[in-house]
Parts: C-alpha cells; sequence; structure tokens
C-alpha cells in the first residue's frame, strides 16, 4: 500500500504580506507545524477583534518586560535622563513603575494621533521590540513629555521668561509656547479678557494654572504628536542647552517687565501734578514786567540800525552822481584821442 506525500507550499512566494517580515521571523513562522499554526492564527484574530483599550494592555504586559530588560542594561542613558529630568525640577524618575506607565501611554498615545489606525498600537510594539537601539524612543518620549508638563503648569508671564532664556526665542516660541497657551484659551485654563486693557490682562497674565494630573496628560496628548514629543526629548539629550532652563529667574518674585511698566506709566502723572502744584502766582504775575525793559532796549538798537542803514544810502548815493558829472569829460577825452591817432 502506497501513500502520496504531503504537498508543502512555499509560503515567501505565495504570500505577499511576509515579506515584510525579519528573515528569522519569515523563516519561524513557515517551518511550524499545523497546530501551531493554528495558534498564531487564533491570536491574529483576538487582536484584531480586540478594541484598542485592551490591545494596549496586552502588548503593555506582552512587550514591557522587555523594554525595561533593555533600558535597564543602559546605565549611562538612564543617569542622562534623569540629570535633566533634575535639571528642569521634574519629580519623575527613570524606574521600572514610570517606563511601564509610559510604554502604555506611548501606545495610547500613537493611536491618538493616527485617530481610526489601531495598528498603531502593533507599529509601535514592534517598533521599539524589533530594534534594541529603539527603546531610546521611550526615554526620549519620558523626558519630552516631562518637559511639556512644566510648561502646562507655568504662568504666561513665566513663558515669558522661559523664552526669553533661548537662543532662538521664535523657534521656541512656534513650537512649544503657542500650543500651550491655544490649549489654555481653548479649553478656559486661562481666560484672555480686555486684551485692550492693561491692568485686566495683568490679572490673567500672571495666574498660574491649576491642572489635575490626569488631565494634564490629556490636554499633551491633544496638543502635541508622540513623534514631536520624542524629538523634543531627544533634542535636549542630544544637546544639553537645547533648551535654556533658570529656575530661580523663571519662578522669581522679582520685578517682571510688565510690573516695571506700571510703574512707568504712573510715574509721568504724578510728576505733572508736582508741578501745577508748586507753581509761585507771584512769579507768573512778575515776568511781564521783567520783559517791558527788553522790549525798550531792542526798539532803541533797531533804530540806531535804521540810522546807520540811511547814513550809508546817502553816501554811497553822492558818489554815484559823482561819478555821473565825471562821465562825459572822460568820454570826450576819449573819442579826441581816437580823432587825433586817426588823423
Amino acid at each position: 500500500m502506497t501513500t502520496n506525500p504531503v504537498t508543502t507550499f512555499n509560503l515567501n512566494h505565495t504570500t505577499p504580506i511576509l515579506t515584510d517580515l525579519p528573515p528569522e521571523a519569515r523563516d519561524w513562522l513557515t517551518s511550524l507545524p499545523w497546530q501551531q499554526r493554528r495558534y498564531v492564527l487564533s491570536l491574529c484574530h483576538l487582536v484584531c477583534a480586540t478594541p484598542s483599550a485592551q490591545q494596549a494592555e496586552f502588548l503593555d504586559a506582552y512587550t514591557a518586560e522587555g523594554l525595561l530588560s533593555h533600558i535597564g542594561d543602559d546605565a549611562d542613558m538612564r543617569q542622562r535622563v534623569n540629570e535633566h529630568l533634575s535639571r528642569f525640577r521634574s519629580e519623575a524618575a527613570i524606574d521600572d513603575e514610570t517606563v511601564r506607565k509610559y510604554i502604555r501611554q506611548m501606545y495610547v498615545h500613537s493611536v491618538q494621533d493616527a485617530r481610526e489606525r489601531t495598528d498603531l498600537y502593533i507599529e509601535t510594539a514592534l517598533m521599539m521590540m524589533g530594534n534594541v537601539q529603539d527603546h531610546s524612543s521611550v526615554l526620549s518620549y519620558i523626558l519630552g513629555f516631562e518637559i511639556l508638563k512644566l510648561l502646562f503648569s507655568m504662568s504666561w508671564e513665566q513663558h515669558e521668561r522661559l523664552y526669553h532664556l533661548q537662543p532662538n526665542q521664535d523657534d521656541f516660541t512656534r513650537e512649544y509656547i503657542h500650543p500651550v497657551q491655544a490649549s489654555h484659551k481653548r479649553h478656559g485654563i486661562v481666560k484672555p479678557k480686555d486684551r485692550e486693557n492693561f491692568f485686566a490682562r495683568r490679572e490673567y497674565f500672571v495666574k498660574t494654572p491649576n491642572i489635575h494630573p490626569k488631565r494634564m496628560v490629556n490636554l499633551i496628548i491633544e496638543a502635541f504628536s508622540a513623534d514631536k514629543i520624542i524629538a523634543l526629548g531627544f533634542s535636549i539629550l542630544r544637546h544639553p542647552n537645547a533648551i535654556h532652563y533658570d529656575h530661580d529667574y523663571i519662578y522669581s518674585d522679582a520685578e517682571s517687565p510688565m510690573e516695571g511698566d506700571i510703574e512707568r506709566m504712573k510715574a509721568p502723572r504724578s510728576s505733572v501734578k508736582t508741578v501745577e502744584r508748586t507753581v509761585d502766582p507771584k512769579a507768573v504775575k512778575a515776568k511781564p514786567t521783567e520783559e517791558k525793559p527788553l522790549e525798550k532796549q531792542s526798539l532803541v538798537e533797531q533804530s540806531a540800525k535804521g540810522e546807520s542803514s540811511k547814513g550809508q544810502l546817502l553816501k554811497e548815493k553822492a558818489k554815484k552822481e559823482q561819478l555821473q558829472k565825471e562821465q562825459p569829460e572822460d568820454l570826450a577825452t576819449d573819442l579826441f584821442d581816437q580823432l587825433f591817432d586817426g588823423g
């Protein structure tokens, strides 16, 4: 009795989707026996049918341990991030609890960025697990997010002091300050009113926001993409002075520029009133009598100058008449000489 051999297919050629897998994963998947392939298919079906929130929980539990292990092995990176967090006076620290919380938050944030694309949960997990170096994205995200929490908790006056410290104020304001303040206004955290009124503006300008921690997370996820936050954290890890920060200056009670403006606005008014009160009425009355001799003296001088000018004109007229008398004589002499020479 003979049996027909089992026909096998080359999945690498018949299933184009597998070409996107790493070679090791593709070889493993195609070498699985039938029973284990059923397990893989069941897992794929469950993940696709699961709501986004449950996907995040699953990926958190399934991937966090491996990422924590990689981050724990990179002591230098952890130390650098902790130093920056300390410099910005953040209460966070790179420990297992913080990293695990932020890993799950990155999954949620990635899906928030793409709205309906729930597949980004899987993409984010594969990105962080596929390359050992990609765990730095988690640390960059943590650092960037903690800095944005700091910005959201600042008053607009403190924002002004912070951006004055930056070497490129326009870029910093556009990339970070404007989105934060727009979120403040949109959600009623800061309510600008009577902008034309300087003193009304002063009231909301110095108000420090009081935001619940959970709401703070939601506001940041709404205002900034995950990639933007990772880029912020990475820029600070790469260049420590990417953001200049002076805690004492930003949070000091020293006079701010607006406070100085208020004092300068008040000063001219008070000085004008003082001058009006100190004017001596007697001095005002005496003023016209002192100027009269000066007026007489100027008239005498003008009269003297007129007489001098008149005498000069008479002299010039007499001289002119004298020349006219002498001119015929000279003319006759000239004619006589010409005739004599011609004769």
